[in-house]
């Protein structure tokens, strides 16, 4: 759903926005949970977090989409991810802080 069908389903562009973080600070939480319970966030840390994830899979959609093009699909499969996800993590980049 893009920005501009909110509107159809009743959500401002500022609901939706408000959903998606809600959505990723409460996925963030439950696996964090999952390695040790009662850990706290700041704020800052949540929005890094989100942006990271964010850049992650723009760039895994980048690389997975000219694989599908190539093969005459205009929809991407699991296959397509996984080839993009090996020659990532080939290149292996890490970020230092």
């Amino acid at each position: 759903m893009s920005l501009r069908d909110n509107s159809s389903h009743g959500q401002s562009p500022q609901e939706h926005h408000e959903l998606k973080e809600y959505i990723g600070i409460r996925l963030i939480r439950e696996i964090a949970q999952d390695i040790k319970s009662d850990l706290r966030f700041q704020s800052s840390a949540i929005a890094t977090l989100q942006e990271s994830v964010e850049a992650y899979l723009v760039s895994l959609f980048e690389d997975t989409n000219p694989r599908a093009i190539h093969t005459k699909r205009v929809t991407i499969q699991s296959k397509d991810i996984q080839l993009a996800t090996m020659r990532v993590s080939s290149s292996s980049t890490y970020f230092v802080f």
